[in-house]
């Protein structure tokens, strides 16, 4: 089927599919109701029994011992149980393997007679605890006034309600405990159930603090002191954890993980798990209906249609809350005031999540991903935000939403040079062209009276096909949006622009829009400069969005004409520069999405990765994650009285601090020697506050050009100077970039690692 015609008899290629397949829709479009009765597609007929007994296998982990070739069927892995120990209060835990709570019905509990499980569940409890941090709880005052607002705007009582349909929370989570679990779920939940919101500190220890409603106070603590018997304890607790099977989807130190327990469907249901007597070590709470509808689903054994799945998935995962998809879900009356704007003139646009039908077609590959797994947001106009579910149970869904919404991609066209497209676009997005940046933000500027969504992401976004399509008629696609159908029947608004040919218009302005942050502006910006300066003897500190490392960026602006940014999402040293601190235009005016700017046209950028990890080998390639890491946690900074900052924050079972300060400010008698305080440069110091649980390699620095300059010294494109004060060895590694690397070996490792920047050729 051809879904517009008038834009066919224009452009000479294959359109896209708009239309699945009949019995696709058939499926998609039937009521709430009628799926709750029997799903359908095709000739395919999926009882409810069968599909809640997929549901349950999935919940209960099974896959994490026994394997099936039913996609739909995933590993569901678990939270490690440091981060369990530190995060809930002993007396949740203890009712939780006990099966007292809501969370216990799809989790094995601790079995056999009363006496029985309070003798291991305490056995269990005194291993679980055994591994709690010792590290010291910072107390922080942070306003907490418009948690409610912000608990309600955000998206958190879309699925959870309000505060009060919590029951004793202040029981279950230490303070610290939910408020960590709140800035990173997916750490403590690795099936994406409590996906991340992106939080920043200050959110989810505010939202922390409204949930609990000021209940702070530390329970007294239920654990016996290091004495013979509660070694007895945790060595029993680690036989139990061991035996039940704990293993296969919890990490725990000196705990192998399961075998794999064989085939799903080939399990004899009468024994195991299934059965009442917990063989094997697992007990489960089972009704028995679940066991009829588990058992439906293995005996059966149908496969589920592509898009079945992504029907189920996103009930799973509830997106129907916010996001339609071929008639199903949507926002509903009941849940519509929760959904806000920060710009009303957008109209519904500007507050509705956007409706997912062919959003495989409508996204590329790259930000699908960015937005299901990371949360990645490129409507802050929204309140609303999108949750970030994680790549371990989004991979299938990612590849399913782009197999169903296939399309033909357009031929790509060479143009001849002296068309110049990217030039016409501009002209064309400007106000003496179509005017797109009267609505659009442009590199986060609001230059009119609304700012719909950047045009500078668009081609980020955006697949050239669905482009081309949707700025022929945007009304087919969305009814109620304001975007003008500039094209639309063949009408060309500007006859002088690219031969009056609507093709090349909208080809110019994807070239002109795929240069990203590098377009130039369009006629009709403007915004003037805010710019921070460093005054007088103290540094200045900017916590925004910078360029290449998004919100979670920390600028440092330093009296001597030295700065950094640092990254708290991946901790290390991203950004250096000479010269005045940042423009935070970007960020103090408009909508305040955009980016703090370094004032200087010199900038010298450090990858956006750790600077410090354990490596395999102290020369093995630098791993590149596409998130923060898992083995990374940053624990905030702190200022001296020149607000120098040291950020804290810990690798595995290390604790580092990362300071930076300038040679007038530095008060250490044992470098004072070594610095010249004449010469304007930054001084960095790594400390290590425990043992090394394993050797560890620090990455200073990374350039095309960087080279060595003496026994410790070393320079970075022949104007930044690099020197290694206390390291047994600095050391270089060529690849398409060579890399300035320390490697820490020693366990005991107590001295600081000093790095001192300079400005080459300055005296």
């Amino acid at each position: 089927m051809n879904k517009f015609p008038q834009y066919s008899s224009i452009y000479p290629y294959k359109k896209f599919p708009f239309v699945l397949l009949l019995a696709s829709l058939i499926h998609l479009l039937l009521p709430m109701s009628a799926i709750a009765e029997i799903v359908k597609h095709g000739e395919q007929d999926l009882g409810t029994n069968q599909i809640s007994g997929y549901r349950l296998i999935n919940k209960f982990g099974c896959k994490q011992c026994h394997t099936s070739d039913i996609p739909y069927l995933k590993k569901s892995p678990a939270s490690d149980i440091e981060k369990l120990s530190n995060s809930f209060t002993r007396s949740y835990l203890s009712a939780f393997l006990k099966g007292q709570t809501y969370s216990s019905a799809y989790h094995p509990v601790v079995g056999g007679d009363e006496a029985e499980v309070e003798k291991n569940t305490e056995a269990l409890l005194s291993y679980l605890t055994s591994s709690e941090s010792d590290l010291e709880t910072v107390q922080t005052d942070i306003e907490t006034s418009g948690a409610s607002a912000l608990y309600e705007s955000i998206g958190c009582a879309v699925c959870h309600g309000s505060r009060d349909s919590f029951s004793d929370l202040s029981r279950k989570y230490t303070f610290e405990g939910l408020r960590d679990m709140l800035i990173n779920p997916l750490e403590y939940f690795p099936t994406g159930k409590m996906p991340g919101q992106n939080l920043t500190f200050e959110e989810a220890h505010s939202i922390t603090d409204y949930l609990l409603k000021g209940e702070n106070e530390l329970l007294p603590a239920e654990s016996l002191k290091n004495s013979k018997e509660k070694l007895n304890l945790v060595a029993r607790g680690r036989i139990i954890f061991k035996n039940q099977q704990c293993g296969s989807c919890h990490s725990a130190s000196g705990v192998e993980r399961s075998a794999p327990g064989g085939d799903l469907h080939s399990l004899d249901l009468q024994k195991g798990c299934l059965s009442n007597d917990g063989q094997n070590g697992i007990q489960l709470n089972l009704s028995v209906d679940q066991k009829a509808q588990i058992r439906s689903a293995l005996d059966n054994k149908k496969e589920i249609s592509a898009a079945q799945e992504i029907h189920l998935t996103m009930e799973d995962f509830n997106c129907y809350a916010c996001h339609e998809r071929s008639g199903i879900g949507g926002v509903n009356d009941k849940l519509d005031s929760l959904f806000l704007t920060e710009d009303p003139n957008l109209g519904e646009q500007g507050r509705i999540p956007p409706k997912l039908d062919n959003v495989g077609a409508k996204l590329n590959s790259t930000w699908l991903r960015r937005i299901i797994v990371q949360g990645s947001r490129s409507r802050p106009y929204m309140k609303t935000r999108m949750p970030a579910f994680g790549a371990n149970s989004m991979e299938r869904l990612i590849e399913l939403i782009q197999q169903v919404d296939h399309f033909e991609p357009l031929e790509k066209v060479s143009y001849p040079r002296e068309m110049r497209m990217s030039n016409n676009g501009r002209q064309l997005a400007g106000s003496d062209g179509m005017a797109c940046i009267t609505c659009h933000t442009f590199k986060g500027k609001k230059p009119g009276a609304m700012g719909a969504l950047d045009l500078t992401i668009m081609a980020q976004r955006l697949n050239r096909t669905w482009f081309h399509e949707y700025m022929m008629d945007p009304q087919a696609f969305s009814p109620n949006t304001l975007m003008p159908a500039f094209w639309a029947g063949g009408n060309v608004p500007k006859k002088d622009v690219l031969d009056g040919d609507p093709f090349k218009q909208i080809d110019g302005l994807w070239e002109y829009l795929s240069e990203g942050y590098g377009a130039g502006s369009p006629k009709g910006i403007q915004r003037p400069r805010i710019e921070i300066k460093a005054k007088g003897n103290e540094a200045v500190i900017l916590r925004r969005s910078f360029p290449g490392i998004g919100k979670r960026g920390i600028g440092v602006g330093f009296p001597n004409g030295f700065n950094i940014a640092f990254s708290a999402e991946r901790p290390g040293l991203a950004m250096m520069w000479l010269g005045d601190f940042v423009n935070a235009a970007g960020v103090w005016s408009g909508q305040g999405h955009g980016a703090a700017h370094p004032l200087s046209r010199e900038v010298f950028r450090f990858p956006h990765q750790p600077d410090v990890l354990a490596l395999p080998q102290r020369d093995s390639a630098w791993p590149e994650p596409d998130s923060r890491p898992e083995t990374h946690k940053f624990l905030g900074y702190k200022l001296d009285k020149w607000r120098n900052p040291t950020f804290k924050y810990k690798l595995n079972g290390s604790i580092l601090e990362d300071s930076y300060v300038t040679p007038k400010a530095l008060k250490n008698p044992k470098l004072e020697q070594l610095i010249d305080k004449n010469k304007p440069g930054l001084i960095r110091q790594i400390t290590i506050s425990s043992e090394l649980s394993s050797a560890l390699t620090f990455r200073v620095a990374k350039h095309k050009s960087l080279k060595q300059s003496g026994a410790q010294s070393f320079e970075m494109d022949s104007k930044i100077s690099i020197e290694i004060i206390g390291a047994d060895e600095a050391f270089l590694v060529e690849g398409e970039e060579t890399e300035l690397r320390i490697h820490l070996s020693d366990v005991s490792q107590s001295a600081p690692i000093t790095i001192y920047y300079t400005k080459l050729g300055t005296q």
